[in-house]
């Protein structure tokens, strides 16, 4: 049995992402691989150094998303060449939202860099990009939006010598969707990894079930203007439609109310935000609403959610046929639900047994 240790930093974040792995640990350890969870910040404890150096792990998986990721180079890089030491394959796992925000700079330390999402077009890594995210640049080139807050988010470009490291791992889709309320969260901090996890318990809603009385969901929340454009923009748009039934934009109810306003919507809109992807586009394929997205066509992810126009609806990243869009899906809702019923029943099989399965070998291919 080999074993790999998941070096992550305990946050919330990165947590619910790593989630999946607890959830498939049995088909993993089927596969002939035991996974161990260590915790660090800045430095290992004296019992996980010990157990590093004794050969305990042969891949090490570095998560990080916040504290030890945002250390100077100089200190990852100390850091890297010493685990590098007392392990086979030393793994960075990028936890970013988006395909962007990349930590380039640890490539010449790791054997493997894997993000959830990844750019088609791996040459946009070699130029800077605004805001470090292929989004947050565009909305800077097209319209000119400046962000102080996205400006200092400015990340090494991609060399040519370390282009074969770059790959996939798992976006958060197959991750813990719904982890909500403060007592989970405290219950979850404590007890990761021990929690045992059998089975997503995740109750779907059919697109062919019930009455669809809401035209569109769009809550979210409003970020700075580099990141959340199309959500501010969206919702001037949106504001000025009293013709749609909508819920409020601004009104934040429990997650209770949130999920029963999303069963009962035609479409919900999952716009960009700090990465292309969000738990809201998950929550409407549970929910069978019909995923109404800006074009997905620039990136690679797995699995891969984003089929145009058959698992969603695509919109132009600027958003000029989104009252289009709108008002084809909710005029012929019996017509787009398909879209809904193929979005749900791929994402029902990636949480089911035989997601789980090809999940694990997946992870084995990437630890191997």
């Amino acid at each position: 049995m080999r074993t790999v240790g998941i070096f992550y930093d305990g946050s919330v974040y990165t947590r619910r992402w790593l989630w999946t792995l607890l959830w498939a640990k049995d088909e993993i350890k089927k596969l002939g691989y035991k996974i161990e969870f260590v915790v660090f910040s800045q430095k290992l404890s004296d019992r996980d150094a010990r157990r590093l150096e004794n050969g305990t792990f042969e891949t090490v998986l570095i998560a990080q998303h916040a504290g030890f990721r945002k250390l100077p180079i100089q200190q990852k890089s100390k850091f890297l060449k010493y685990v590098k030491q007392y392990c086979r394959n030393l793994i960075w796992l990028d936890t970013s939202d988006s395909t962007g925000t990349c930590n380039f700079e640890v490539l010449p330390y790791v054997d493997k860099y894997l993000k959830k999402q990844l750019a088609n077009d791996l040459s946009v890594y070699k130029q800077p990009l605004y805001g470090g995210r292929l989004h947050s640049d565009y909305f800077h080139r097209k319209f000119g939006v400046l962000d102080p807050d996205v400006e200092k988010d400015i990340m090494a470009p991609l060399d040519d010598r370390y282009i074969d490291k770059i790959g996939l791992s798992w976006n958060v889709g197959i991750g813990n969707i719904e982890s909500h309320g403060l007592v989970y969260n405290i219950f979850n901090r404590f007890l990761f990894p021990y929690i045992p996890v059998k089975t997503n318990l995740y109750h779907f809603i059919s697109p062919l079930m019930g009455e669809r009385v809401i035209d569109v969901e769009f809550q979210g929340s409003f970020t700075s203007p580099g990141v959340g454009w199309q959500r501010n923009t969206a919702s001037t748009m949106l504001s000025k439609r009293s013709d749609l039934r909508m819920p409020s934009m601004e009104k934040r109810g429990s997650y209770k109310a949130y999920f029963r306003e999303l069963t009962q919507s035609k479409c919900t809109l999952g716009l960009f935000s700090f990465g292309e992807i969000c738990y809201r586009d998950f929550e409407a394929f549970i929910a069978g609403s019909v995923l109404i997205k800006p074009d997905m066509g620039h990136m690679r992810t797995w699995p891969d959610w984003y089929i145009k126009d058959e698992t969603y609806i695509s919109v132009a990243w600027d958003l000029s046929d989104l009252e289009q869009k709108i008002d084809q899906v909710i005029g012929d809702w019996i017509h787009y639900r398909q879209v809904a019923e193929a979005a749900q029943t791929r994402y029902q099989y990636f949480v089911g047994p035989a997601g789980k399965k090809e999940f694990a070998c997946r992870f084995v291919d990437i630890v191997t």
